[in-house]
């Protein structure tokens, strides 16, 4: 079994106590530091059965047909690569009847599109050079995946039409919404501006970051109940099978 995108190895090794002494389960990723959490946790609990490897998975140095399952969960490769030849390399490391599964996410939905408005009313206009220098990759991001075709991994229609033109046979696909809950917008905002935005609002004036905040809050109590606000986020769950004709 391939795990793609491992990570720290939470999948990889499940699915190594689940194949048991008979099976083998190599999790792939690019980050290094990952991989040394996973190969420690993997020896921690005595596990032979698996290995880690520092593998770009859109262009996958192994053996074709040297794998039974394909498993990936919130792995799928992000940046700049080509959506179908990605998947049929995977394809092309399957053995026939073997099997691709994952889950991925999240979709854009509304929450989502109002939080972006607002932050992107309040960025600073003269950033600092750090800043700038993560704007101008954010935009280069952008501009180059518009040119290039990748897969749709976190819409459930899209992916199967990339699975089954990749070459790939029983495609399907499920979408679930798994939401979390905060007691109110303030809270999922401090923890927005602690993290994932933090240099955006770190740049702004103490007015302006006060005038954020109110702005951030209005727009986001039409989502607000009695009881708090729900962030949730859509999650995709697609299969599908290398024929064996």
């Amino acid at each position: 079994m391939l795990d793609v995108g491992t990570g720290t190895g939470a999948s990889a090794i499940l699915a190594a106590r689940k194949v048991g002494k008979s099976g083998r389960v190599l999790g792939i990723d690019l980050s290094k530091r990952m991989l040394a959490k996973a190969r420690e946790r993997a020896a921690r609990l005595g596990l032979v059965n698996v290995e880690f490897r520092l593998m770009d998975s859109t262009s996958l140095r192994l053996p074709e047909g040297s794998f039974d399952a394909i498993i990936t969960s919130f792995g799928t490769p992000e940046g700049l690569y080509g959506g179908r030849l990605v998947l049929r390399g995977w394809l092309r490391v399957l053995a026939a009847g073997g099997r691709l599964c994952l889950c991925e996410g999240p979709d854009d939905d509304k929450v989502n599109r109002t939080i972006e408005r607002v932050f992107a009313k309040y960025k600073v206009a003269r950033p600092t050079s750090r800043l700038a220098a993560k704007r101008r990759l954010q935009a280069l991001i952008s501009k180059e995946g518009k040119r290039q075709h990748r897969v749709h991994f976190s819409n459930a229609r899209r992916v199967v039409r990339e699975l089954r033109d990749a070459g790939f046979s029983g495609a399907k696909a499920s979408t679930r919404r798994f939401a979390t809950f905060f007691p109110s917008a303030r809270v999922l905002l401090d923890l927005l501006i602690a993290s994932d935005v933090s240099d955006e609002y770190k740049a702004m004036s103490p007015e302006n970051q006060r005038a954020f905040k109110q702005e951030f809050i209005s727009a986001l109590r039409p989502f607000e109940s009695s009881r708090g606000f729900l962030w949730g986020d859509k999650v995709v769950f697609a299969q599908a099978r290398k024929s064996r004709a």
